[in-house]
């Protein structure tokens, strides 16, 4: 199967590199977990925009010791209006250290394969510590849970009686809690919570504790 973009970089860019004045936009970025440590699953979340509408053709990640560059390429057309992609890219668990991230958003002459005509690029520093400031891990029961990054709802299964749930945000902040769940699957529903990282808190009836990591 080919990949969808054929862009060849030698070697890293610099830290700060324009490759045109126009186009795509380059809105946001942002890490989560908002502070990761080595036994968590990154995510970078991107917001780009095109000035008329089309498409996102794809993305490829290149990681070499703490240097990362993420290629995404971007068809547009001729209509004028402007199009949002906010986009979830998973960049693995990283050892502890200071990582420099380099997105570059390439425009596409081609709407199926990326030929570049230009683009914008934008990076930045972030830090990968050995300890979870804000919650230890406990997995002394079974669950599965889906999907994740989450979209609206989440799944919840587990093969011992859930007595309670309880949803926490980056900074520890209790944000949703079910008490005498007395299910073997629940649902809980995250449409209203804005995107982030959050930590899910499980109990089961033994008082056995379980938590793992959601992106919203």
């Amino acid at each position: 199967m080919k990949k969808i973009i054929y862009i060849l970089i030698i070697g890293l860019l610099p830290t700060t590199h324009l490759l045109s004045q126009c186009c795509p936009y380059l809105n946001d970025f942002e890490i989560l977990p908002a502070n990761p440590t080595s036994n968590d699953t990154l995510y970078l979340i991107s917001d780009v925009t095109t000035p008329n509408l089309g498409w996102y053709l794809g993305h490829e990640l290149m990681s070499n010791d703490t240097a990362i560059v993420v290629e995404a390429c971007f068809y547009w057309t001729p209509a004028t209006a402007l199009q949002d992609f906010r986009d979830t890219i998973n960049l693995g668990v990283k050892e502890p250290g200071i990582y420099n991230l380099q997105y570059i958003a390439y425009q596409s002459d081609s709407s199926s394969v990326c030929y570049p005509i230009g683009g914008n690029s934008h990076a930045f520093d972030f830090e990968v510590t050995v300890i979870d400031p804000i919650f230890p891990a406990y997995e002394s029961f079974d669950i599965n849970y889906y999907p994740n990054p989450v979209v609206d709802k989440v799944d919840i299964v587990s093969h011992q009686m859930i007595d309670r749930i309880e949803l926490f945000d980056s900074q520890g902040k209790l944000v949703l809690s079910e008490y005498k769940v007395d299910k073997l699957q629940h649902t809980i529903d995250l449409t209203n919570m804005p995107s982030g990282m959050y930590f899910l808190r499980l109990r089961n009836k033994n008082n056995e504790k379980r938590i793992e990591k959601l992106i919203k």
